[in-house]
């Protein structure tokens, strides 16, 4: 994934420049579409992009357009990530982050839908 908010390489600045931004982990939204699309409302607040990876786009869509959430778009390798935006697409990461300092969140359907686990035990087929 390629993050246009943050610093692409600079050619002037040699082969030896590292840039480093805070990256913290996002809390699990457990399956809460109330505490989802509050916690976007927080989020485009404080001036974030939204990035909401999903393999339920039309759901995830229907969702935020029901509650009525502001400034939702597809996202595209061509979205232009803006602040307070809310992206829905599906993007190859495994689990949300969030990078204060490039005023960014990834949320995966990890933290917005949790894991269904299975209730029985696996079991060996001879």
């Amino acid at each position: 994934m390629y993050v246009t908010r943050l610093a692409p390489a600079l050619e002037w600045a040699g082969e030896r420049t590292l840039v480093e931004h805070r990256c913290h982990p996002v809390d699990s939204l457990r399956g809460s579409v109330e505490e989802l699309t509050q916690q976007v409302a927080e989020w485009q607040l404080e001036g974030n992009a939204i990035v909401l990876s999903t393999t339920q786009r039309k759901r995830l869509l229907k969702i935020l357009a029901d509650r009525q959430v502001e400034h939702v778009e597809e996202y595209s390798e061509s979205s232009d990530i803006g602040n307070a935006m809310v992206h829905v697409g599906t993007l190859p990461v495994e689990g949300g982050f969030r990078m204060p300092d490039a005023r960014l969140v990834v949320v995966t359907d990890r933290e917005m839908f949790g894991y269904q686990r299975s209730l029985l035990p696996a079991r060996w087929v001879r």
